[in-house]
């Protein structure tokens, strides 16, 4: 599979927790962000055929709608290019809740979209304040609401947990939270404990004790009593930090990079996985625009075959299914056990399982797959 992946590097606000490239919007700035996007999206005319979408970010529906239909318009175009069609397996935008109306959702029904991603994080009212997001319930449901009477149904929500320490964000009330998200009725969850970063409001309250995260026995409590919780709401881990009810909305966007396979980034800052004459090369778009204009990488890293099997290892073992070793001998003439030798040990010791031809992390274990990828590389 072949995936297209768009950053809109721009917020209404900027959240505590995170790091990754954006910028508070605003319109002329705006402006120029979105026509070099929609220049380098005119510009690619390579591109196999693509089968998922995602417009990430930043926040993409913080974009004036003239801007974003610019964008929409520019993949569909893009699309008309390689597939000679508009048809995708899976088309992803995220949206923050507080951007939903029906100018916005009427807008977007123009287009092959089939699969919305919220970033709501959490219902708690001390959590929100840390991470500097507000969301209400009774806000939100409404949105969802209008969201599915206009037949956006397959809805993927995002949760944060580790915030707080368990003494405050008990498993009672970590109970509490989630069955509002489930309640809710989204198709996929993404869960992720919180990371402090350096460069971010949080990393600076944290350099300073102003704010103190949780430790990882707290961390791993909540991680069990998450997944405790949504099992009884019959949603099922696939990966390390994805939920769903049902297969079928497992993102398939997503299991684009879990398989290593390629996708493009376009985008100030965007990464991308591509084959070019032969070569793999793994690159970054310049995060400064004058210089994403000019079409400067950040990075750019000419990957051996080393490289390339270790990335199998590291991204194809966050899924809970694992590894293919059939696909993965066909793909390097070697036997994963062989090109890794230490996975025998932690066969052997069932922190690993070797079953029906793949090779998997135990459940019971997956929590510390960095821990395990250490012992592995």
């Amino acid at each position: 599979m072949f995936g297209l992946y768009v950053h809109i590097p721009l917020c209404r606000h900027i959240c505590a927790y995170c790091d990754f490239f954006k910028m508070v919007v605003s319109n002329n700035y705006q402006d120029k962000v979105i026509n070099a996007i929609c220049r380098e999206l005119d510009d690619k005319n390579h591109l196999p055929y693509l089968d998922t979408v995602y417009i990430g970010g930043g926040t993409p529906s913080s974009l004036s709608l003239p801007n974003l239909d610019s964008i929409l318009t520019s993949i569909n175009n893009l699309l008309m290019r390689t597939n000679h069609n508009l048809d995708v397996v899976e088309y992803t935008i995220e949206l923050n809740p507080e951007d939903i109306n029906i100018e916005l959702i009427n807008l977007l029904k123009k287009y092959p979209i089939n699969r919305l991603s919220i970033g709501i994080q959490s219902f708690n009212k001390e959590v929100q304040n840390i991470l500097g997001r507000q969301s209400d319930y009774e806000l939100i449901k409404s949105k969802i609401d209008l969201l599915k009477a206009n037949n956006f149904s397959n809805i993927n929500l995002d949760y944060i947990y580790s915030v707080l320490p368990s003494s405050i964000y008990t498993p009672i009330i970590q109970e509490k939270d989630l069955e509002l998200f489930m309640s809710l009725k989204p198709t996929h969850l993404s869960c992720y404990s919180l990371i402090v970063e350096e460069k971010t409001i949080l990393g600076k309250k944290a350099s300073t004790g102003e704010y103190i995260r949780p430790n990882d026995e707290d961390d791993l409590n909540q991680y069990l009593n998450m997944k405790k919780i949504l099992k009884t709401h019959n949603f099922h881990q696939y990966e390390i930090s994805n939920y769903t009810s049902d297969y079928k909305y497992e993102s398939k966007h997503n299991k684009i990079y879990w398989h290593n396979e390629c996708y493009v980034g376009i985008g100030p800052n965007a990464s991308g996985y591509e084959i070019i004459d032969g070569q793999h090369i793994r690159y970054t778009n310049h995060n400064k625009i004058n210089e994403y204009e000019n079409k400067q990488l950040l990075e750019n890293e000419v990957l051996t075959i080393s490289d390339i099997m270790d990335y199998e290892i590291i991204l194809g073992l966050r899924l809970v299914e694992g590894i293919d070793e059939i696909k993965f001998y066909e793909k390097f003439g070697v036997s994963v056990c062989d090109a890794y030798p230490k996975i025998k040990d932690l066969l052997k010791n069932e922190i690993m399982i070797e079953k029906d031809n793949y090779i998997f992390v135990n459940e019971k274990h997956l929590y510390i797959l960095d821990y395990i990828l250490k012992e592995i590389l």
